[in-house]
Formats: C-alpha cells, sequence, structure tokens
C-alpha cells in the first residue's frame, strides 16, 4: 500500500498531526510551482503557506481508492490550487509591483530604490558582471576537463606499458 495513504488514513483518524502531514508533503507542494515556469522564493513561500493553510480542506476531499496514487490526486488538486493562486495575484492591483520586486531581489537591488536611469544601468552592470563571472567559470572549468583528461590519458598509458 502507499505509505502516503497510510498517512493521510492517519491523519483522518488523528494519528498524525498536521505538522508531520505538513513535512511528509512539503517537497510535493514546493515542487509544483516549477511546474509552472516559477521559480522565485516568494511566489513559492506564498504558495506553500496557502496551501499548508488549507491543507486539511484538501485531505477532506480525499476519498482512498486502490487505483489511484495519493500522490497523483494530490499533484492534480495543487496544480488547479496553483492555477488559481496565479490567477489571484494577476487580479491584485499590486501584481506590477510584486513582479518589479522579484526581477529587483534577482539583481541584488532593493525596491525601495526610486526608479531612475541610475537604477537602470545598476541592472545592467550587475548583469554584466553575472555573465563575466560565469564566463571565467566555464574557461576554468574547461581548463579543468582538459587536465582531467590528460591525467586519465596518461593514467591509461601506464596501463598499457605495464
Amino acid at each position: 500500500m502507499d505509505e502516503l495513504k497510510i498517512i493521510i488514513r492517519d491523519f483522518k483518524k488523528q494519528r498524525v498531526s498536521k505538522r508531520e502531514l505538513i513535512k511528509y508533503l512539503s517537497s510535493i507542494i514546493i515542487s509544483i510551482p516549477h511546474l509552472f515556469g516559477y521559480y522565485d522564493h516568494d511566489t513559492k513561500t506564498e504558495f506553500f503557506v496557502e496551501v499548508t493553510s488549507k491543507i486539511e480542506k484538501f485531505i477532506s476531499f480525499y476519498k482512498e481508492q486502490d487505483d489511484v496514487k495519493f500522490l497523483t490526486w494530490f499533484v492534480v488538486v495543487l496544480k488547479r490550487d496553483f492555477i488559481r493562486f496565479i490567477k489571484k495575484l494577476n487580479k491584485n492591483e499590486n501584481f506590477e509591483v510584486y513582479k518589479k520586486k522579484v526581477l529587483f531581489a534577482k539583481f541584488g537591488l532593493s525596491f525601495e530604490e526610486k526608479e531612475t536611469s541610475l537604477t537602470a544601468k545598476k541592472i545592467v552592470e550587475r548583469m554584466e558582471k553575472r555573465f563575466k563571472y560565469k564566463e571565467a567559470i566555464n574557461k576554468k572549468y574547461v581548463r579543468l576537463l582538459r587536465i582531467q583528461k590528460q591525467i586519465k590519458e596518461e593514467h591509461e598509458d601506464k596501463k598499457i606499458l605495464l
């Protein structure tokens, strides 16, 4: 029998606490925004908080069936709820502000700074620094791979000679 089904059954019989249930389901809940391309921490956290507040309601609708895994059912419910969650964010007047906060956080800027050309310059500068840093890492990584390959070939040559 599915381990999650047993935990859900025990939760319904109040043998498992809500905290334990959330501990088992947290990785599933957090992964749902990734399925829709939302990788920022704020969206994932807000969605997680909203789902955990309604977890008892979700579980009460679950009817155990032998041919359906709990995980499958739960992911479908979470996907529907995430779509509803995003629609609610889009209707919110502050959604544009929210998107800007996410963008600013991505480049390490505080949102409180006024939107000026100076801020845009800072964003461009930080992006350029990141790309240069990544290029430097990539070059070092390629060098490391070449050295590893040479060492491996030398080892193989020694094995053949022995």
